[in-house]
Parts: C-alpha cells; structure tokens; sequence
C-alpha cells in the first residue's frame, strides 16, 4: 500500500472514530444537535477519503468518475453538516447565510446525480498518471470543467464566510475558545478551497487533498467538542460538590426548609422543619402542603404557591404551620424560586424562621404597653418607668430617653441579651448602635468576656480579612509578625461588627462558615482554630436590598437577621432631647471650662423642631458648639441654627481653609468620623478617600476625635 494511499485509509479511520465517539455522546445528550451534526459531518469526511482513494487508483474513466461523484456527494453533505454545526455551535440567530450554503450544495447534489460525469466536469477524455515527490502514482483526469464548478465553488465560499462572520461575533463576546474552533474551520476550509480549485485548473500538478484539510477540520471539531464534554464533566463534579454542601447547610441549620412543586406536593424537608412538625421526613414527601397548614390557612396561602407554576410567588410571608400534634406555630417564610433539574418545571424552596415565641412576646409587650398608658394618663408629672426599669439602669445608663421608640429598643435588648442569639442592629447614623451592642453585651452570659468591635466600613478591603482572622508571619507584604485577629480576641466575649454591609463579598463566605462552625483560618495559615463568640452585626442600610442588588450574600442575611433591633432616629423620639441635653451638658462643660445651666424654653422648641439628619451624635455636636459660643449661664445656639443665618457683611467671612475645615469636620462629625466606604465623608464630599485623608492632615483634622465622641 502507497504511502498517499495509506494517508487517507488513516484519515478515513480517524474521522469515523470521532463520528462514532461523538454519536455516543448524543445519544446521551439528546438536546446537545451539534454533536449528531459532527458526527455526520465526519462520516462525511470519512466518504471524501475513501473516494480519494478509488479516483487515484482508478483504471478506467468509469472508475474515476464513479469515484468522483462519490466525491462530491460526500463533500456537499460535509459541507452542508458543517454549515449547521457552526450555527449550533455559535447559537448564531441569524441563519440566512445557512440556508443559501445549503441550498446551493443540495443543487449540487441534483447536478451531480443527474449528469454522467457529475458536478463540475463537463467531459472526461481519457486518463493520465501523476508522481508525488516521494515517489508514489495517482490517475488524473483529462477533463474540462463547466460553469457548475462556480456553483460548487460559490457554495463553499457561503460556507466559509459564515464560519468567519461567527467567528468574529464569539471572539468580541469574549468566547474566545469556541471562537477558535470557528477560526479553524474557516481556515482549513479556505485551504482547501484553493488546493482544490488549483487542481481542477491545472495550475498544481496533485492529487486531491481536501480529505486530509477536512480530516484538519474533523480533528479541530473534535477538539473543541472533547473539551465542552471535559469542562461539562469538571463543571457537573462543582454542581454536585455545591448541591451538597447547600445541601448540608439546609439539613444543619435551624431554620424550616422545606421544597414544594408545581402542584404544591413536598419534594423536601430538612430535620428542623421535621423536629418542629413531629412528622417524619417519609410521612411529608410526595404529600401536599396543606398537610402543614391549618384549614384557616389553607384558603390563604394555597393562591400563593399556585403561582409557583408561572414562575412567580410571593418572596415572604406568614403563615400559621400546624404540627402533627395539632399545636400552631408562627412562621416567617422567605421563598426562593428555581427549575427543577429534570423537567425544567418551576419548584418553590421555602425558609422559614419559627417566631411563635417572637409573637406571643410582642402581645405580652402590647399588653404592657396598654397598661403603662393607663398609668401615665392618672400621674402624668412623675416618671412612671422609674421603678420599673431600675434594673437597667447599669446596663443603659448611656442611653438616655424616656420615649416609647427607646423604651422597646431596650425591651428588645433585654429579651435576647442572656441568649447567644445573632443579634442585627439597624439604624441610621448616628443613633446609638454601638450602644445598643454593649448593653446586650453587658446583659448577656458573656459580659465577662471582651467586648471587641470593628468598623468594617473604616478599614481598606485588603486589610479587613486579617482584622478578622489575623495572620501568620509571611502571609503578605509587611506581615512580619503574627496578628491576633478579633474573632480569637473576643473567644467566650461579644463580636460587633459596625457597618457589617461594607464587608468584602469575597469574605463573606468566610464569615458564614465561623458562624456556623465556630472555625476559621488565619491568613496564610493552614491551621484551623475554633472560637466561641456571640455575634452582634450593625448596619445603616437595608441589607434586604444589598442581597437583591448583588452585594451581600443572600445566606449571610439570614444568618445575621436572626433577632433584628431597629434602633429610632432621634426625629422620632424628640420627647428624649431634654434629657439627652442633660446627659450631654456637664460633660460639655468640663471640657470646654463653661458653666452652662440654663436652657431656655426657645432652644428646646428650636432643637425640637430640627429634624436631626445625623441623629443624637449631631444633637451631641451642636450642644458642644452653642457651649462654646454662649455667653454667662445660658445655653444660646449658633447663629447659623433655625431661622437665622450667618453675616453677610464682609468681616463675617471665613477664609476659605477655615470653610473648608468647617465643612469637612461637619461631615465627619455626621458620620462618626469615617472617612472612606458607603455612606463616609469622602463619598459625601464627592473627593477620593486620600484626597480627603490629605487635606484633612494639612487642616489638622482628626477623624478618631470625631468619632469617639459619637453617642
């Protein structure tokens, strides 16, 4: 056998293995057309080899010419598979250039079957032999062509320009890989399409090649193909590796989970929801949910979970779960919606909080809310909530008020400060949350472990993983020595975690897991350690909208928003100002050497009537301001405060670096002296983070002042 001969039997062999392996993977990937379409595609290239073969051994015009029509049916199918295959594979939309490239090769397919000598020759006279240079003989024709050798010719160039054109499109989308598969087949083919039209001239003295450029483009497809199986193979392990682990997490937590279909049957349900129903997992799945709900309920919430099949149901809601014993218990359900893995249909994944004892608590405060407002309205000029809440004097005796707003922030607090419960503190700034953090502290089991904070917003993002966990020597640039971080610092104490919203989403995942687990990893350290710490997380914003927009991760949120405490900005509690301004005054004046004891009643109706955007810290820092300013015993407020405005005669202005310094130690004052993050000075100030920190150090402004005589 001929070394050329040889060449295409080894061709043929390969492009029909690669037909059959691909085959098999349709079969088991029905919905995936582009393998089928390769695998006929390589069959195809397969045929081309095998009628190479026949025409260069051919003896007679016959043979040659059976041989080359063989030819050309083999190379319109390959074609025409190719054409589909690139549309499968690039998912291209638009089609018109398919459908010209296969309708001009079925034409083809017609001419060829209809003519005695097939497509593209018009007579063949007699045959010739040809030498390759190393040595081996083919058969020739002695032909013409005709006008049908454009047609061919032009089909393949429609094939070629849409493999181009898609080529193009998936390299700018950034699909860089498949776009290199596409590039390949229009190369290869342009190849060909040259050697080809070469030969049929005259003008390269060869046998036909275009199997082995197909073979080219067979080996490419196959390639690009192994690799999608391969990377799909490695992406189905990360599937299942991520289904058990949200898996394990849903079966850990102590929250009820339960999963619920179209057709409101039970597909799921985690051992809380089961330890709280009294019903065994086995005597729940396959029935319908309203085997959870009592009749009264039914009415209510089946509407709800009907929507599930058009893909849409309500994110949260309550609902009463009726156990197996009869008892009812309050749920707070937060609802996910998914696709099933297997039909495609929509399934509804509930998680829901029991809040049976949250409920009957907010009735027994309602009580005792009634009853405190009948004893108000008989002594109206005595503190009645002295004697009540003497207990709390240690524990509150910063945070001043006597309003209803505070009165249940601290009901709240004294509810869960003896349990290791996650608290949430919410608030705007300014209000007191870290306040509120150590009263739970104080009140709690703990209060004789540390109490450790940390700012997550006055940190930079790379810095914030080591306060955390801390860090071993060597774990990066500077790391000399090894840090504690604050999780270790506050083992058997308190973590706070002010502006927990700003925390890194890369880190987030990290905290969840010393949540759960009571475990992290220093960085750099391959060691695990264990701490015990009660968490109590503050934030300024809705954390609710941070997980819709991306931001905060959606298993986090509920891990913090366990026991929420809303503290009231100071415009909803302005019966508290009074006394806040006699909490604030002698401090006040120790510090600033004045003797100020009168308030008279038009500051009282002045500062009662602002709205206090920056809340008691700001009531803090006008007191200081109008202390300084006022004259003899009486409290007068700045000129610029309510009605009046500053001079505007010329000896009144400021200098400019004296507005400045103004402008920015209100801002940070407003802010509890943080300086960059959501919500701090610069991004108030419209100025980057070190533009800030540099004028900030040549006016001599020192943000950690400010920040230490917030409320």
């Amino acid at each position: 056998m001929s070394l050329l001969v040889t060449g295409w039997v080894v061709a043929a062999t390969i492009c029909i293995s690669l037909a059959i392996l691909q085959l098999l993977i349709w079969m088991r990937r029905r919905t995936e057309m582009s393998y089928l379409i390769f695998s006929v595609a390589a069959l195809a290239a397969a045929g081309v080899a095998v009628a190479e073969i026949r025409m260069s051994g051919a003896t007679s015009i016959v043979g040659f010419i059976s041989g080359f029509k063989l030819a050309n049916y083999c190379v319109a199918t390959l074609l025409i598979a190719l054409t589909w295959f690139v549309v499968s594979y690039s998912d291209s939309k638009q089609r018109w250039l398919a459908w010209i490239a296969t309708g001009g090769w079925l034409l083809c397919i017609l001419i060829n079957a209809s003519r005695p000598t097939g497509l593209a020759l018009a007579e063949v006279t007699g045959l010739d032999s040809g030498t390759t240079f190393w040595g081996d003989t083919f058969t020739v024709a002695i032909a013409r062509t005709d006008a049908t050798q454009t047609l061919a010719d032009a089909s393949a160039f429609v094939v070629l320009l849409l493999s181009v054109q898609t080529f193009l499109t998936m390299w700018r989308s950034g699909q860089r890989r498949r776009a290199a598969v596409l590039g390949a087949i229009g190369l290869f083919l342009a190849i060909a399409l040259v050697h080809t039209t070469l030969v049929d001239f005259g003008i390269v003295a060869s046998p036909y090649l275009i199997s082995y450029f197909f073979l080219a483009i067979v080996v490419v497809i196959g390639y690009g193909l192994g690799t999608d199986v391969a990377r799909t193979s490695v992406l189905s392990d990360k599937v299942r590796a991520d289904e058990q682990r949200w898996r394990s997490l849903l079966e850990g937590v102590e929250l009820l989970v339960v999963g619920i279909r179209a057709d409101g049957t039970i597909d799921y349900v985690n051992p809380h929801l089961c330890t709280v129903s009294g019903y065994p997992a086995r005597e729940l799945l396959g029935e319908h949910i309203r085997i959870l709900l009592p009749e009264s309920e039914q009415e209510r919430i089946l509407p709800k979970l009907e929507r599930v099949a058009p893909g849409d149901v309500e994110t949260s809601f309550e609902s009463w779960l009726q156990t197996k014993s009869g008892e009812l218990r309050m749920i707070v359900w937060r609802n996910v919606l998914f696709q099933g893995s297997e039909d495609r249909s929509w399934e509804v994944l509930g998680v829901g909080a029991d809040v049976t004892a949250q409920r009957q608590a907010e009735r027994a405060r309602d009580q005792a809310l009634e009853e405190i407002a009948a004893l108000k309205s008989q002594l109206e000029e005595e503190n009645l909530y002295l004697k009540e809440e003497i207990q709390l004097e240690g524990a509150f005796q910063n945070m001043v008020g006597d309003s209803e707003a505070l009165k249940y922030v601290l009901f709240r607090v004294e509810q869960v400060a003896h349990t290791d419960t996650t608290v949430l503190i919410q608030g705007e700034t300014g209000v007191g949350k870290e306040l509120v953090a150590r009263a739970l502290h104080e009140r709690s089991q703990r209060s004789e472990g540390p109490f450790v904070r940390l700012n997550c917003a006055a940190l930079p993002a790379n810095l914030v993983e080591s306060e955390l966990f801390g860090h071993v020597p060597g774990a990066f640039t500077d790391a000399k020595s090894r840090r504690v971080g604050r999780f270790e610092l506050a083992n058997q104490g308190t973590l706070f975690l002010d502006e927990v919203s700003e925390l890194p989403r890369e880190l987030q995942p990290k905290l969840l897991r010393v949540l759960q687990d009571g475990e992290f990893e220093p960085v750099g350290s391959s060691e695990t350690k264990k701490t015990s710490v009660r968490l109590i997380a503050a934030t300024n914003r809705h954390l609710e909208d941070e997980v819709r927009r991306g931001r905060f991760r959606e298993d986090l949120f509920y891990r913090l928003h366990v026991y929420p405490i809303t503290v009231p900005p100071l415009r909803d509690r302005k019966q508290d100002i009074p006394l806040l301004i006699e909490y604030f005054l002698p401090g006040i004046n120790t510090r600033t050497g004045k003797s100020i004891q009168e308030v008279p009643s038009s500051v009282l109706r002045a500062l009662e009537a602002y709205s206090w955007p920056g809340n008691v810290r700001q009531l803090q820092n006008l007191l200081e301001e109008s202390v300084i300013v006022s004259k003899g015993g009486v409290l007068r407020l700045p000129a610029y405060f309510g009605e009046e405005r500053p001079s505007t005669r010329s000896g009144a202005f400021k200098t400019l670096a004296q507005a400045e310094r103004d402008l920015i130690t209100e801002v940070l004052a407003a802010t509890g002296g943080q300086v960059g993050g959501q919500g701090g000075a610069a991004e108030i100030l419209d100025l980057h983070p070190n533009t800030l920190r540099s004028r900030m150090k040549k006016l001599g402004i020192f943000p950690k002042e400010l920040a230490s005589s917030r409320p």
